[in-house]
């Protein structure tokens, strides 16, 4: 069972970074172990969905008239690793689609099957190896001069 924070699963236009533009469906899991000072969003978990009915759940939420042979899915949250995402990534690759993952670099994780990885350190920083790699000034005490 993955743990979803409120906004779930959705379809919409990614707003920041290398895909500026592109549209994709963004999967926003709860949780979050990192603990920034600031952190002004709330990741608390609303649903569970098992993989079948999230993966299905994804499907349904890519407009019809959205013609891509293989569909961004955004993996993000609170801290998506904080949860035993490689299945779902496995699957969802298998399922045709490019899976992205956004998170905050706090621990090493080995995933296989990723199309892209963004990393936004926070705290402490564990991971810096991504596609790209967000420097976000204050975030979670990250800072410099």
């Amino acid at each position: 069972m993955y743990k979803l924070a409120e906004t779930g699963v959705f379809w919409t236009i990614n707003g920041e970074a290398t895909h500026l533009g592109q549209p994709m469906c963004f999967v926003r899991f709860a949780g979050c172990s990192v603990g920034c000072r600031r952190c002004d969003t709330n990741y608390l978990e609303t649903h569970t969905l098992s993989q079948r009915d999230l993966v299905r759940k994804i499907d349904k939420v890519i407009p019809s008239e959205f013609q891509v042979t293989r569909p961004w899915v955004w993996l993000t949250g609170g801290e998506p690793t904080d949860q035993d995402i490689q299945p779902l990534i496995t699957k969802l690759t298998e399922s045709g689609y490019r899976v992205a993952l956004a998170e905050s670099g706090h621990a090493q994780r080995r995933l296989e099957g990723l199309s892209w990885r963004s990393v936004s350190p926070h705290r402490r920083i564990e991971n810096l190896y991504g596609s790209e790699v967000k420097l976000v000034p204050n975030l979670g005490g990250l800072t410099w001069d």
